[in-house]
């Protein structure tokens, strides 16, 4: 929430603030608009995602956007980032509740299915990431970005399941998280472009089969530690709405 000004004390922007309350309501306003700016351009399109229909969305002048922001691009630059740290965030929380490398590695497919954002506006946003780095190079940079930052879990998971006898891929390390993480989109895409084909939790189960045949881990092992997985998910919370409270705690 904004910070609350004393009791009895009417708002008026013209009204200097404490220093602390300053800084807070500044980075609760930036949250504000990068989470409308996500879901406008997950609903739209990153090219018809326009200042004016972000500003509608946020609940916000145009001005303030303006103020917050300057130009279109650097929203739009702020958008994909910021939606990337949020995503990565509920890793780096599920991670340091040392689950152990296979139930986060279960849980880490779980995340990409029942993440933060409704499935279909995370999944659109990120097919709008791909599109918009095809044609703009610093975009391109931070798909690069957001790939490798998902990755590394991966292969992190994925190294200490080979270290410790509990998975014997055929394949490296790098290449089996890359294939992964190939499975991940494509079904994700499947998923979005046909849901009465592929339904969200017959994704779960089939990235699930996936990853057990890739690194040949035992069917029963690997159905359990997907149960536990999904409990895990629920349990911790990992996967909240997105909201502008999520995301300035984030950026704080």
């Amino acid at each position: 929430m904004p910070p609350r000004l004393p009791a009895g004390a009417a708002y008026n922007r013209r009204m200097p603030l404490p220093d602390d309350d300053a800084v807070a309501l500044s980075r609760y306003r930036r949250a504000q608009i990068l989470c409308a700016s996500i879901h406008v351009v997950a609903r739209d399109g990153a090219d018809k995602a326009r200042l004016k229909d972000i500003a509608k969305e946020a609940g916000v002048s145009l001005g303030l956007v303006q103020h917050y922001f300057g130009a279109r691009q650097e929203l739009m630059e702020q958008t994909f980032l910021v939606m990337m740290t949020v995503s990565m965030n509920a890793w780096q929380r599920l991670s340091a509740a040392e689950p152990g490398p296979l139930l986060e590695l279960f849980a880490g497919l779980r995340l990409h299915v029942s993440g933060s954002v409704v499935f279909t506006d995370r999944w659109g946003f990120w097919m709008e990431l791909w599109a918009a780095a095809r044609r703009d190079p610093s975009v391109a940079r931070i798909s690069h970005e957001v790939y490798d930052r998902w990755t590394e879990p991966f292969e992190n998971a994925i190294r200490e399941l080979v270290r410790t006898g509990q998975a014997a891929p055929q394949l490296s390390v790098p290449t089996t998280a890359l294939i992964v993480m190939a499975v991940i989109d494509g079904l994700a895409v499947r998923s979005l472009a046909d849901a009465e084909a592929l339904g969200l939790e017959d994704m779960y189960q089939r990235l699930v089969e996936g990853a057990a045949t890739l690194l040949a881990i035992d069917g029963d092992t690997a159905r359990d530690a997907a149960e536990r997985a999904v409990a895990l998910v629920q349990e911790r919370a990992f996967a909240e709405p997105l909201t502008p409270e999520l995301i300035a705690a984030v950026l704080e």
